[in-house]
């Protein structure tokens, strides 16, 4: 299956003793991205089955399956609606019913209980993203991780004083009056520390060529320079031929936004002198005419089939088009299933979405911005003290 970067991978054993165990993330990319795809492919509609019998037990299991995926998908969607928090619990109280009609020697557990709150919470507080205890778990890995000499009573302060100070730093060396010999460290520590991104880095003069005659059309100046990947608000793009997985976009043809996003992939990566970039692009044509689209069937779950085949005729695209990347998964040479991976979708219903942080989201907004070290001073000389001292 061809992904972007960005999401999480699983172990290629899994199951096995040693792959280990999944983290939370690595476990909702499983649940959410791999099994549903693998199961409405082997389970769902079209498929051939050794008995009738086993044909309706397993679209059962599916059936089932699928309730706790849309759910899930839903709950962690970065944008909520009260459609979606009601099919959330519409999800979640279809699977608790058929637990124990398709599965008679499981037992409820209190977690099946925790997660019908989740509802009350998502109406209380907004999205997860907003709530959720996952930025809090990660402090503390970074924590777990600081060297300390294990004296309890100066262990605490150590691990404070590392965490600040770091904080401070990459504050400081991020603001855009850092001095010139600063911004050289922050290029040292990107490449060291992986945060090396490439947000605004732009060809030097000597990577501009005279722009080919197939490019002529989709840009503006007589000279450009071609990229084998660049990076727009924190997310890396590729063309096709240097990484399949970052090069599958879903985008707004021509712009528009009152229309679907349509998927393709980058082909080519333009920069101008002027520093505009644009992509061009070919879209991944419809699956052959009288295909049966089996995961058409579960709404939340963005999964479609379109054809292995992409479109002969390329296209420009602005990055501000592209709304997310998909996953793409050819199951026969003829067609391909692709799941938007979009974490941020449009209401169907064009209610007024609710990103609601509410007391929850407003505490961690605040403890961040207390360890940053946003609010220290203006002036260079004292706060760089204050970040070694």
């Amino acid at each position: 299956m061809a992904t972007p970067s960005w999401l999480q991978s699983v172990p290629h054993k899994f199951g096995d003793k040693s792959s280990g165990t999944l983290k939370a993330d690595e476990w909702r990319t499983m649940a959410t991205v791999y099994l549903p795809i693998a199961l409405i492919s082997l389970w769902g509609t079209g498929t051939i089955h050794r008995s009738s019998a086993d044909a309706i037990y397993l679209r059962a299991v599916l059936d089932h399956t699928m309730d706790l995926v849309c759910a899930v998908s839903t709950a962690c969607l970065r944008t909520m609606t009260p459609d979606r928090m009601d099919a959330y619990l519409q999800y979640l109280k279809s699977w608790t019913l058929g637990l124990k009609d398709l599965h008679p020697s499981c037992n409820h557990t209190i977690n099946g209980h925790m997660a019908f709150h989740i509802y009350d919470f998502l109406r209380l507080f907004g999205p997860a993203r907003s709530w959720w205890c996952f930025p809090f778990e990660r402090l503390i890995g970074h924590l777990q991780r600081i060297t300390h000499n294990h004296m309890h009573g100066e262990l605490e302060a150590t691990m404070a004083m590392s965490f600040l100070k770091g904080a401070r730093l990459r504050q400081w060396i991020n603001r855009p009056d850092c001095p010139a010999i600063l911004k050289e460290c922050k290029i040292l520590f990107d490449k060291a520390f992986g945060n090396d991104v490439g947000e605004g880095d732009k060809p030097a003069d000597s990577a501009y060529i005279a722009t080919p005659a197939m490019l002529r059309g989709f840009v503006k100046s007589c000279k450009v320079a071609l990229r084998a990947r660049c990076s727009v608000n924190q997310t890396m793009y590729s063309r096709s031929s240097t990484h399949v997985g970052n090069s599958l976009v879903m985008f707004y043809p021509k712009g528009n936004k009152s229309q679907e996003p349509i998927p393709g992939s980058i082909e080519h990566i333009i920069f101008e002198p002027n520093g505009k970039v644009t992509f061009t692009v070919r879209q991944q044509l419809p699956a052959l005419p009288g295909f049966v689209d089996p995961y058409v069937e579960w709404p939340h779950f963005p999964a479609r089939v379109y054809s292995t085949s992409l479109s002969s005729q390329l296209e420009g695209v602005d990055p501000a088009w592209i709304t997310s990347h998909y996953a793409r998964w050819a199951f026969d040479k003829n067609h391909a299933v692709l799941l938007n991976l979009s974490r941020v979708r449009a209401s169907s219903n064009n209610m007024v979405l609710i990103l609601n942080t509410r007391p929850v989201g407003i505490i961690f907004l605040s403890f961040s911005w207390a360890v940053s070290g946003r609010q220290v001073g203006d002036e260079w000389a004292r706060n760089l003290k204050d970040i070694f001292i």
